[in-house]
């Protein structure tokens, strides 16, 4: 056991120490002054309780995300955030630390695909002499084990969560996945809007040409002059050109389906969250699971569809974890 730190004695050798940095938090020192539990747990529920942020010398700011006690085993762990902003530039990183019950100090930097992206904390707990963290970065979830030595290891662990925003090229993918161009597009490809602007000229001009010559054989009169086809045939253009612009199997910009989502399955069903929506839907409404246009679609009896991008997960294997994560639930559930 660490005998007892004489906080007299720590003051003086570093003065430029913060009461929370000599207990190891809001540092990324891996200096261990010592500490008791109950000095630590004092200090965890403080700064869980303080509604001002923690700012550091050099600027960071630092709040505590996580946090599991022992009270049985004298032990506790936490995950701190750190950040700074200058300008356009965000600075992230997170930590998890702790105590064991010798009063030992643990620190090890939180790997991730980009800080930027976030670390959610799913669980954090204490298993033999281990500090175990469950946590999830922008593309997958991950399990980490925090040794008594300080080192760490991590295994991904299959996701049952994803983050992700659609985007209008997604829905136009889906949509030519499941659908058959219309008839005389399907050769046309990035080139639809000539069609439509050619096949809108046509048509105008054939039609001023029949009631030329309507006008010429019925009537005896030219009626409908040259001028007056080269005038059909440019306001055929302009429809064609307006016709080009308009799309709709893609909703416009400011539709919600594009604002960000966290999808999340479980043994009941699947839930769907966002700015002002909320939904939970259950395994026996869901028709089918399958892939298309890039996306994952999650089909239901009321006809929604539930798309999530490829795009959004760390890489294809962990794309198609997730949907056979789904499959199973979803056949575990019937």
């Amino acid at each position: 056991m660490h005998s007892e730190p004489d906080p007299t004695a720590d003051i003086e050798l570093f003065p430029e120490l913060t009461g929370a940095q000599r207990l190891g938090f809001q540092t990324e020192s891996r200096l261990d002054l010592g500490a008791t539990y109950a000095e630590s747990v004092a200090m965890l529920n403080r700064l869980c309780a303080e509604t001002d942020t923690y700012i550091d010398h050099d600027g960071y700011g630092w709040r505590i995300v996580g946090s599991h006690q022992d009270d049985e085993q004298q032990r506790l762990a936490w995950v701190e955030w750190r950040y700074r902003e200058r300008g356009d530039h965000e600075d992230h990183g997170y930590f998890l630390k702790a105590r064991d019950r010798d009063g030992r100090l643990r620190i090890w930097e939180i790997e991730t695909i980009n800080p930027y992206f976030g670390c959610s904390v799913k669980s954090l707990t204490w298993q033999d002499d281990d500090v175990v963290l469950v946590y999830s970065d922008k593309h997958a979830t991950w399990k980490a084990r925090l040794g008594p030595d300080g080192s760490a290891r991590r295994q991904k662990v299959a996701a049952t969560e994803v983050a992700y925003h659609l985007t209008p090229a997604d829905i136009q993918s889906v949509h030519e996945a499941l659908f058959r161009p219309a008839w005389g597009a399907r050769h046309w490809g990035r080139h639809e809007a000539w069609r439509r602007i050619l096949a809108s000229m046509a048509l105008s001009s054939f039609g001023a040409l029949l009631v030329k010559l309507f006008a010429h054989n019925k009537l005896g009169t030219d009626l409908v002059g040259w001028d007056m086809v080269v005038a059909a045939m440019l306001g055929g253009a302009l429809f064609g050109l307006w016709w080009a612009r308009q799309n709709t199997t893609v909703p416009p910009a400011d539709s919600p389906i594009y604002r960000p989502f966290n999808l999340s399955l479980n043994s009941t069903g699947f839930r769907v969250r966002g700015e002002g929506f909320d939904n939970h839907t259950n395994w026996d409404q869901v028709t089918s699971l399958r892939e298309a246009g890039g996306c994952l679609l999650i089909e239901t009896q009321l006809g929604g569809v539930h798309l999530v991008p490829r795009s959004a997960f760390a890489d294809s294997d962990a794309a198609d974890t997730f949907l056979a994560k789904a499959a199973a639930l979803r056949a575990a559930a019937r």
